[in-house]
């Protein structure tokens, strides 16, 4: 059947950015297939169904490229307390949800998203396999990593120290063997499903969570599966100074000397890059996820205009 919204205003994603006002677009079977002023199209798809949307704008659909679905649980808790947090709380909020709950959060986050126009998201999060049925039933394209780290002990428990010890971070083949299994096991289970909209991903966690065999280990990974792979890079000082006591470099080069930087590398955040960080992921071709919320919230921003210079994709 073919539909035509007619009398909107048309956000295109043409070289020019152009917006389109009075127009219409053709919908024909789930497919956009074509895009004018109102009165053109309505007569050259004399008979098809209208759809009013003056007052209304039609844009592509969004893409988040970094989320945690079940932090929706946190809101109005985390966010004034910076990061890493000083909330005194042995967990978080997601910490307590059980399946089901982990299931409803996830689908309220999906809801919140498609309300913003998204259509897209990058999740990245420990035990997708308990909600990724929930999150394909929404429609949405979907991008899934596991959360890999092999940090012996709870990592929680060194968030809520704040990551004041670099003693506490100690390494594991054990916990770097399993997390490996299910990352494996995530790709396996859902990359390619639901006709494509759905494609696996390779998610080690941070720098300091992460040992150099985990993340030369996370790279062949997507190497082998020929997928993209994202990890959190540059979220904090606490970050920078726990590496450069831990490895004695910044954090970025910390993955440029174990070969992780790359064209399908999505690293998230990137706040406190120095330009020597930005030349290494500019010369790989490496994209960020700014995320300017959670940046607003911290006070601190991604130097984007660097970053594009320097060669990154920035979204």
């Amino acid at each position: 059947m073919t539909i035509i919204i007619r009398d909107t205003t048309i956000v295109t994603s043409n070289p020019q950015r152009e917006l389109l006002y009075n127009s219409a677009i053709v919908v024909d079977g789930g497919e956009i297939t074509d895009i004018g002023p109102t009165e053109e199209m309505e007569l050259r798809y004399s008979g098809c169904e209208l759809i009013q949307g003056r007052g209304k704008v039609i844009f592509p659909g969004l893409i988040n490229c970094h989320t945690h679905l079940l932090a929706t649980a946190d809101k109005g808790i985390l966010e004034d307390y910076g990061f890493p947090t000083t909330l005194r709380f042995p967990t978080t909020g997601r910490g307590l949800l059980d399946s089901d709950e982990s299931n409803i959060f996830a689908l309220l986050a999906c809801i919140e998203a498609i309300k913003s126009g998204t259509t897209t998201l990058l999740e990245i999060s420990s035990d997708i396999f308990e909600y990724a049925e929930s999150l394909n039933s929404t429609g949405l394209r979907l991008l899934l990593a596991e959360n890999l780290t092999d940090v012996d002990g709870s990592r929680s428990k060194q968030l809520a120290g704040g990551f004041r010890r670099v003693g506490a971070f100690k390494f594991s083949e054990a916990k770097r063997d399993a997390s490996l299994r299910k990352g494996s096991d995530l790709i396996e289970a859902w990359h390619g499903k639901s006709e494509g909209r759905i494609l696996g991903f390779v998610g080690p966690h941070a720098p300091e969570t992460v040992s150099p065999e985990l993340l030369k280990a996370s790279k062949l990974m997507a190497d082998d599966y020929a997928v993209g792979y994202t990890i959190h890079l540059s979220q904090s000082y606490k970050e920078i100074e726990i590496i450069k006591d831990l490895r004695g470099v910044l954090p970025t080069r910390y993955l440029y000397d174990n070969e992780f930087l790359g064209d399908r590398l999505v690293a998230a955040h990137c706040r406190h890059v120095d330009s020597s960080e930005i030349t290494l992921l500019g010369r790989s071709q490496s994209s960020i996820s700014h995320n300017s919320a959670i940046g607003a919230r911290r006070g601190a921003a991604a130097p984007i205009r660097e970053l594009l210079s320097a060669g990154c994709t920035v979204g």
